[in-house]
C-alpha cells in the first residue's frame, strides 16, 4: 500500500474512532491500487449504533478540508486530504446483524441487492472495533451453502430473461431512455450470475469486471460477446446489441447446468 495512503487511511480512522456509538470502521483496501487512476479513493465503512455528528461538525473534525460533500439520503462523505479522495460510508450496525439470516434463509435472492457488500466484509481491513461481533458476522458470512448460490443465479437468470425481453421492446419502439436502463439493468444481473456461478462475492463496481475476466468458471465466448454489449452504441447497434445478448443468455445455461 501507498506509504501516503496508509498514513491518511490511519489520520482519517482516528478522527472517526473517536466519535460516540462508532463500533466497527472498515478500510477497503480493493480501491487503493493505484493512486493516480480516475476511479481510485480513500474508502471506508463505518459501522455505528447511536446517532453520527452533525455534517459540519463531521467537517471540522476532519480538518475543514476545502473540498466536501456529503450525501443526506444515504450517509456517505467524500473530501480530499491534500490532492487524494477519501470515501466514508456510514452504515448502521443493525443494517448488517441479520445478514447471516438472510443468507440462511434465503431472503437474500428475494430483495435482490449485489452482494458487493458481503465482499467488502470478506475484504476490508479491520482498523478499529469495539468488540469481536464484527469478526464472528464476518465468519458466519464467509461460506454460504450451495442453495444460497443456486437461488441467486435462478433469482439472476430470471431477471436476464426479463430484460432481455424488455430490451426488445425498447429496441422495437425506439425508446432510448428505456433501452440504456434495461441494458444495464441486463448487465448487472449477468455479472451476478456469473459469480454466483463461481461462489463469489462481487467487488466494486470498479473492479467489476477486470475481477470477472479471472473468474475460473465463464461460458464460451463470454469475453467477446460481454464486450460486445458494453461497447459504446456507435459501434453497434440497439438492434446489434440485441442479438449479442440473446447469444450471450443462452451461453449462461451451460453454467446453470454444471
Amino acid at each position: 500500500m501507498n506509504r501516503k495512503v496508509k498514513e491518511i487511511a490511519k489520520t482519517v480512522s482516528d478522527v472517526i474512532s473517536d466519535w460516540s456509538g462508532v463500533e466497527v470502521i472498515i478500510f477497503n483496501k480493493e480501491s487503493t491500487e493505484d493512486i493516480y487512476d480516475p476511479n481510485f479513493s480513500i474508502d471506508f465503512d463505518v459501522y455505528h449504533e447511536s446517532d453520527l455528528p452533525g455534517v459540519s461538525e463531521r467537517r471540522m473534525l476532519f480538518g475543514n478540508p476545502a473540498v466536501f460533500f456529503t450525501n443526506p439520503m444515504y450517509p456517505l462523505d467524500r473530501f480530499l486530504v491534500g490532492e487524494l479522495p477519501v470515501l466514508v460510508h456510514y452504515r448502521n450496525k443493525q443494517s448488517i446483524e441479520n445478514l447471516p439470516d438472510r443468507i440462511e434463509h434465503n431472503e437474500w435472492v428475494y430483495r435482490y441487492p449485489p452482494t458487493s457488500i458481503l465482499h467488502r466484509i470478506q475484504n476490508g481491513e479491520i482498523m478499529y472495533s469495539t468488540g469481536d461481533w464484527f469478526e464472528k458476522l464476518k465468519q458466519k458470512t464467509l461460506s454460504p451453502k450451495d442453495e444460497f448460490w443456486k437461488n441467486l443465479m435462478d433469482s439472476s437468470l430470471f431477471l436476464i430473461e426479463h430484460f432481455l425481453m424488455e430490451i426488445g421492446a425498447a429496441v422495437i419502439t425506439g425508446n432510448q431512455l428505456f433501452y440504456q436502463n434495461t441494458l444495464n439493468n441486463f448487465i448487472q444481473n449477468v455479472c451476478s450470475f456469473i459469480y454466483a456461478a463461481n461462489r463469489k462475492f462481487m467487488p466494486s463496481d470498479r473492479n467489476l469486471f477486470n475481477e470477472m475476466m479471472k473468474l475460473e468458471k465463464l461460458p464460451d465466448e463470454f469475453l467477446s460477446r460481454f464486450q460486445g454489449i458494453i461497447r459504446p452504441d456507435s459501434e453497434f447497434s440497439p438492434e446489434k446489441k440485441r442479438e449479442i445478448a440473446v447469444l450471450l443468455t443462452k451461453s449462461l445455461l451451460s453454467l446453470e447446468r454444471a
